[in-house]
């Protein structure tokens, strides 16, 4: 887009203790300048998995662009890499996380559960789900094992959230406590996703001013919840304007991914007193979502 920009402002800001991170779909990254790439701390870029599952999300030929542009850019790139998948029900997130990791590109590997209100099948979706989730884990602990940390975002959030006994009383995210979002028009709100009047908590020029952000849905299935303590809340775009019955089914999903994170707790605890990792070593230095 406008590179000029960006370099001018990468330049006067670099004594400001700044994080430089570029969300991207990755098909443009060949033609991003050079001094971009160099001083970029991380580079999010949305891939769902294999070919198959990209390229029918994201438009015929869009994987493989994607890796050739990261290939040729990887060398001009200082800082880290993260794929940022989007989880449908038609894919796995076993065999698309597995993926990601063979091709020995990216860092970190997020997924995101698809933010949609189109109906499912859940009870389906979520027996698939905590059979990936389960696999996955089991691999996890395999690498942890041998003394490899793996970069699964999730897995290494909730484990510290746990071994570090952290109270998430509020979203994760940040929404209605750090989290700015500031509008081309200089506004700023609690949320990305939702720029919306009854969310604007000032602007640029006069200041803001946080404020708590609840919901029917998060009144109802967060403050009684078994693992509210880990997850924080789930999207509160999604507790606002969602229907109940999907709400449900992001928190029931997060409930498989969380417990099944709890139960591999003791085989962790034992790996670390063994010495072949360090909690420090499960950290992660990127500021990005935690809960898919």
């Amino acid at each position: 887009m406008n590179q000029e920009w960006i370099k001018k402002f990468i330049k006067l800001t670099k004594n400001k203790n700044l994080t430089f991170t570029l969300q991207t779909n990755g098909v443009l990254l060949d033609k991003t300048n050079n001094y971009i790439l160099e001083n970029l701390d991380f580079i999010f870029v949305s891939i769902d998995g294999n070919k198959k599952i990209t390229d029918k999300y994201r438009g015929r030929g869009t994987y493989n662009k994607i890796l050739s542009n990261l290939r040729s850019a990887k060398p001009k790139i200082k800082g880290k890499l993260l794929a940022r998948m989007t989880l449908t029900p038609e894919n796995s997130v076993y065999d698309s996380v597995t993926h990601l990791l063979n091709l020995n590109i990216f860092d970190y590997i997020f997924w995101q559960l698809e933010n949609s209100q189109r109906k499912i099948n859940y009870s389906q979706t979520k027996k698939r789900y905590q059979k990936d989730i389960r696999k996955l884990t089991d691999l996890w602990i395999e690498n942890i094992a041998s003394g490899k940390i793996v970069g699964i975002i999730p897995f290494q959030a909730i484990t510290l959230s746990i071994l570090n006994k952290k109270r998430h009383d509020s979203y994760r995210c940040g929404a209605g406590t750090y989290l700015v979002t500031i509008d081309s028009d200089g506004n700023c709100y609690s949320c990305d996703e939702l720029l919306e009047p009854e969310f604007k908590i000032g602007s640029i020029n006069n200041g803001i001013k946080q404020r708590k952000l609840s919901s029917p849905n998060r009144s109802k299935f967060c403050l009684d919840c078994d693992i509210g303590q880990i997850c924080g809340g789930r999207c509160f775009k999604a507790s606002l304007k969602f229907p109940t019955e999907k709400f449900k089914f992001y928190c029931d999903m997060t409930k498989i991914l969380a417990k099944e994170i709890q139960n591999k707790i003791p085989q962790i605890k034992s790996l670390i007193q063994k010495g072949k990792i360090s909690a420090r070593d499960l950290g992660y230095d990127c500021v990005t979502e935690e809960i898919p």
